[in-house]
């Protein structure tokens, strides 16, 4: 019995000293895509603003849902009427998860970062642990229909974050690819 209780003990001993919660990953074994939570995709659709950044310059999001059920973003961070950087997003389901695409022209030679959704449920959280910044995109809805939006992980061998507070707007218009 005694020995029992001190081994619960060190055990609730060796987690309470476990450093700060890091989403845990999928495991390999269940690679097969997570079940989404649609209303939480389907609120991501339209057009956003980050409230932070009112003015000059504006950070925008663009969803739009294509033919094949997938989703297809844009990015873009605005100087008056001109464009001062843009990505391209994409959310799809394939046979090994859901994922989160960006794709920034002058970067990565061009070709997509994925990161696999590794929650769906009161959140979109998807993870990337191998890409150098960032390694978690972290999306959550708020109260007033908006979007709270981080973007975290290690850069340089320190812990770093943007945040975004995204706010339904009108149309955006930017160019193409």
């Amino acid at each position: 019995m005694q020995r029992t209780m001190a081994l619960c003990l060190s055990i609730v001993a060796l987690a309470s000293c476990s450093g700060p919660a890091v989403p845990e990953l999928v495991r390999e074994e269940d690679k097969a895509p997570i079940k989404m939570e649609r209303d939480l995709f389907e609120m991501l659709i339209g057009n956003w603003q980050d409230v932070r950044t009112e003015g000059d310059p504006s950070f925008h999001e663009q969803w739009e849902q294509d033919p094949d059920g997938h989703l297809t973003g844009l990015g873009v961070v605005l100087s008056g009427k001109d464009t001062v950087w843009i990505e391209h997003l994409r959310i799809l389901r394939t046979d090994s998860g859901t994922w989160y695409e960006a794709t920034i022209p002058t970067q990565n030679e061009g070709d997509p970062v994925p990161f696999e959704l590794t929650n769906a449920k009161d959140s979109l959280v998807f993870s990337n642990p191998e890409h150098d910044f960032p390694q978690f995109i972290t999306y959550v809805p708020t109260d007033d229909g908006g979007w709270s939006v981080r973007v975290s992980g290690m850069r340089q061998g320190m812990e770093h974050a943007e945040h975004f507070r995204f706010r339904r707007q009108g149309t955006l218009q930017a160019p193409a690819p």
